[in-house]
């Protein structure tokens, strides 16, 4: 799925939205009638002592994919001739010629900004934004900003790492 995604951007297709939230935001109007639970603040400010603006609340895996690419953590294999007349075996970022590369970074992508919501609203416009059911369970409670998901990650990434040290 993560080499289609950047087939996708290559090629210029429209790709989803990515959802952020604006945390110094969100933060002005909690200060004003203190609607974040403890562990939401926390998590906000948190963020905010790392410089980091914007919380995603729906588009982390694309995100993920762009970074991982752009770091050759994986092979795109295109699905357009002239792509895969050009790379027949994939091709990680570094392999790419510098007009690709350049096309690959200058690809716009849209971002939609929710400023001063509640967390109980951004849950809602998630889950809203995928009633159509395709999302799995898993991927629902990945995306919900919580400290079970954040232990579950922790635990997985720690996992993966292991993971790739013993296979690399």
């Amino acid at each position: 799925m993560r080499s289609d995604f950047v087939d996708s951007l290559m090629e210029g297709y429209l790709v989803q939205h990515i959802y952020v939230v604006d945390i110094v935001q969100t933060l002005q109007k909690d200060a004003a009638n203190q609607f974040l639970t403890d562990y939401d603040r926390r998590k906000f400010w948190d963020a905010l002592s790392r410089d980091q603006q914007l919380m995603s609340f729906d588009g982390n895996n694309r995100c993920v994919t762009i970074k991982e690419y752009f770091k050759d953590g994986f092979k795109w294999y295109p699905k357009g001739k002239e792509y895969k007349d050009k790379y027949p075996n994939g091709a990680k970022f570094s392999e790419l010629t510098p007009a690709d590369q350049d096309r690959f970074c200058q690809r716009n992508m849209n971002f939609v900004v929710f400023s001063g919501h509640t967390m109980p609203e951004i849950h809602e416009q998630f889950m809203r934004f995928h009633a159509s059911g395709a999302m799995s369970n898993a991927d629902i409670r990945n995306a919900i900003q919580t400290l079970i998901r954040d232990l579950v990650s922790e635990l997985a990434n720690k996992e993966y790492d292991a993971w790739q040290a013993y296979i690399n």
